[in-house]
């Protein structure tokens, strides 16, 4: 009797210790559910646009360029998932093949950016005046340059 009382008590905290089917899933789907899909999506996003600019001819569905005047001004349609435009080019080529450019511009306006910030910190940091009051001046004149107070 007390064998089994003893395998009862062992049998019951074994239970009670090990969770069942549903719980052991729980914490699977909450780490599933803590993982960063915001940055995979942007990482995704940002593979698209560098596929699209290294690469656009594997993207556009039509030439970019190519007249096709009876098909001018339509909806977006499976053919052309933009539409099209006056001169029936279709958009979403257009948009793929103009990737690069706007690209090539954004890149080029950080690093000009970047490049001066670096100088005028340096400067700042060298301790050469001229290069800390004169940007102050610069801000602080062109609301009078421009009229307004």
């Amino acid at each position: 009797m007390t064998g089994t009382a003893a395998t009862t008590a062992t049998g019951a905290a074994a239970s009670a210790a090990s969770p069942g089917p549903a719980a052991a899933r729980r914490p699977t789907l909450s780490r599933w559910a803590r993982r960063p899909w915001g940055l995979y999506a942007a990482i995704a996003f940002a593979a698209l646009l560098t596929l699209a600019a290294l690469a656009p001819q594997l993207l556009a569905t039509h030439d970019p360029v190519a007249l096709d005047y009876p098909h001018s001004l339509h909806a977006p349609s499976w053919a052309n998932w933009f539409g099209t435009d006056e001169s029936g080019r279709d958009l979403y080529s257009r948009v793929v093949f103009g990737a690069r450019e706007s690209l090539l511009i954004g890149l080029g306006a950080a690093a000009v950016g970047i490049v001066l910030a670096l100088l005028l910190g340096s400067l700042a940091a060298l301790a050469i005046k001229p290069a800390q009051t004169g940007g102050v001046e610069v801000r602080l004149e062109v609301p009078a340059v421009t009229g307004s107070t």
